[in-house]
């Protein structure tokens, strides 16, 4: 691959050439702890100092350009502010003015023709950007990049505020001293591809830019369809509860599983074959999917069960438990599973036993047993690109997938040996799962109300024994019972649970017990593991 590569200082960059940020690059994203290590920085200079890479796409960096920012538009921009508020200071302060000019050079000039030239220019945000960053107006736009802008304006402002001429003269000069390597490529592809390789190993690539770039350059727009950058924009807002996962996912949902150091060379051999078009589209619907499935308390569930919105319910409740196992690797499978079942692809009666195959399945493996899921991401991925490519198919599929985890399915006596430890201390919000499992069990087809303040110990807490707070010693009761109760112990208190309306309760109380002590909690612990485990067992069936 040829490119020009030479190292610069920055005197030398902003010397009469245009720079412009494309309009797939993301915004001015800067904070306070980017903009305090670029000031540390600055101000540990001692003598050349590298300050990274900028790599551009154009032709011949002797000429005036234009060149166009792939890599380092933030740092720039960032040096580009700091430089008007230097301007700024030297204005008004005595025997300044002159400074102020020189300064002013490096960022506005005039050709051979006396036409004037500014030194940025930002194709997404061309007025305000030009407003904060290269002139001293006042810009209120509202939106997030101008905020981060005036900000990064701001914080400058507030650290040169007490600085004599002296002292600013000795910032200009740390400035204009620092040292760049100016990397430069014919076109925007071939410059991204270096700014890939360069960046290849320990940094993390924001994909969705290069993603971006692809579809903003190579999208044929047409009359009466959205502009590519409103329906990015869209997106973007769709992903920001995690925007990091979100192209890996939708990756393994429609082409395969593959590691975040290769999905950009993966992504660069399909792209043109996918088209610029086809590639917005499917990340539109996957982001509307993506956000509902990230956020699944505020998301209407109805809209996934066409035929029938009052099953949403059973959907959030099934991937509210897989967020509490802490489970991410099914990502891929469900969102294209609820995608399908949304648009009517799938009965939503198949895609609802599924994902409750699913999280029965992970119960097992990661909630209780703590199991690795190695492999597993790959897996559903596998499944997932099938399932779009033969919806048609989707039992066979189901079937084939649910094979695969049950072969994963954890032994018996492990599960009994980690489920008889659970602690209520430390384990509430699985033991609560366990208890509804429970109930199910007893009262299939029934919706039963079950919340935290259900849980009742056999043997009261209060007696500090580090057993009663076990999973054996617990069982389910009414609020109200639980108060009659009122810590009294189990022989004294069957009159008042036998009044439950808690079947698994019920089961428990047909056998008289005459004593309740630790080992009767040991051995409950290890009836309820045998039951809860056959149970979820005999559930992974299509």
């Amino acid at each position: 691959m040829d490119f020009f590569a030479k190292s610069y200082k920055l005197s030398a960059i902003l010397q009469k050439r245009e720079f412009i940020i494309p309009e797939f690059q993301r915004e001015y994203t800067w904070g306070k702890d980017q903009l305090d290590e670029f000031w540390d920085d600055i101000n540990s200079a001692e003598g050349d100092y590298f300050l990274g890479t900028i790599v551009l796409s154009g032709k011949d960096f002797d000429s005036m350009g234009p060149f166009r920012i792939i890599d380092g538009q933030q740092r720039l921009t960032t040096i580009l502010i700091l430089i008007n508020r230097l301007i700024f200071r030297f204005e008004n302060i005595k025997e300044g003015n002159e400074l102020a000019e020189a300064l002013k050079s490096r960022i506005f000039f005039k050709d051979d023709n006396a036409k004037d030239h500014i030194i940025l220019q930002n194709q997404n945000a061309h007025k305000y950007f030009q407003d904060i960053v290269l002139y001293n107006n006042v810009n209120n736009d509202s939106n997030v990049e101008a905020k981060k802008l005036n900000e990064a304006k701001e914080y400058f402002s507030s650290k040169l505020k007490s600085f004599d001429i002296v002292k600013l003269k000795d910032i200009r000069n740390i400035l204009l001293n620092l040292d760049f390597i100016v990397v430069l490529q014919d076109d925007d592809q071939s410059a991204i591809n270096i700014f890939v390789t360069l960046n290849f190993r320990g940094v993390n690539l924001d994909i969705l830019d290069l993603v971006k770039s692809f579809i903003v350059t190579k999208f044929k727009k047409q009359e009466g369809i959205d502009d590519p950058r409103v329906t990015w924009k869209n997106i973007l807002e769709n992903i920001k509860i995690n925007r990091k996962n979100f192209f890996n996912r939708y990756w393994a949902s429609y082409y395969e599983k593959i590691s975040e150091p290769k999905l950009y060379k993966n992504f660069n051999n399909k792209k043109d074959s996918i088209g610029a078009e086809n590639l917005l589209k499917s990340l539109l619907k996957f982001s509307e999917v993506y956000r509902d499935a990230l956020d699944s308390e505020s998301t209407d569930w109805g809209l996934y069960c066409p035929y029938d919105k009052k099953l949403g319910t059973k959907i959030r409740g099934m991937i509210y438990s897989l967020d509490k196992f802490n489970i991410k690797v099914h990502y891929s499978f469900l969102i294209t599973l609820l995608e399908l079942s949304k648009n009517k692809k799938i009965h939503q009666n198949k895609i609802i036993k599924m994902i409750s195959i699913i999280e029965k399945f992970h119960f097992l493996f990661n909630a209780v047993c703590s199991y690795r899921p190695s492999g597993l991401d790959t897996l559903y991925s596998k499944y997932a690109v099938q399932l779009r490519l033969e919806g048609e198919d989707s039992d066979s599929i189901f079937s084939s997938l649910t094979e695969e985890l049950v072969k994963r399915i954890p032994e018996k006596e492990e599960f009994i040996s980690l489920f008889k430890e659970l602690s209520y201390t430390k384990d509430k919000g699985l033991i609560l799962y366990i208890f509804r499992l429970l109930e199910k069990k007893y009262s299939p087809g029934k919706d039963v109300d079950i919340s935290e303040e259900s849980l009742d110990h056999l043997s009261p807490q209060a007696s500090n024994e580090v057993w009663t707070h076990n999973i054996g010693n617990l069982i389910l009761l009414e609020k109200e019972l639980n108060k009659k109760r009122d810590n009294k112990d189990l022989s004294s208190s069957y009159k008042i649970m036998e009044k439950t309306s808690f079947e698994s309760t019920s089961n428990f109380l047909k056998v008289k017990l005459s004593k309740w002590d630790e080992e009767a909690c040991k051995q409950r612990a290890i009836i309820l593991a045998e039951e809860i485990y056959n149970y979820t067992i005999n559930s992974l069936k299509i």
